[in-house]
């Protein structure tokens, strides 16, 4: 069996909602939900939920890695970045804050 590749490590910084689900892609102002239950939906089965429903965000990777997630907290007065805690006003993540953590951490699980 060949040794596992960068190409073996996809994925991405998702929205997270209290039941599990993932989604991450943001058309208006809901979230596209593609993964459920650790199992990634066949693009026709993804189904929207509103951006207000989100709890945080997570950096998951298809070899299974899973990053410690992001609280999303109400206001810019109880963002706590050490803590991950964040705040964002819509339901994509908050880039300017976490997207330079987010990205080395799992550029450093990469083989």
């Amino acid at each position: 069996m060949p040794a596992p590749t960068v190409w073996d490590h996809r994925g991405a910084l998702s929205a997270v909602f209290a039941d599990g689900a993932l989604g991450w892609e943001y058309p208006g102002t809901d979230v596209l939900v593609r993964r459920v239950a650790g199992r990634t939906l066949p693009r026709d089965e993804g189904f929207l939920r509103p951006a207000s429903d989100i709890v945080g965000w997570l950096q998951w990777c298809d070899c299974g890695r899973r990053f410690q997630p992001w609280i999303r907290v109400n206001g810019p007065g109880e963002q706590d970045v050490a803590a991950r805690r964040v705040c964002s006003p819509h339901s994509s993540p908050p880039l300017e804050v976490i997207g330079d953590i987010t990205d080395g951490e799992w550029l450093a699980h990469l083989p």
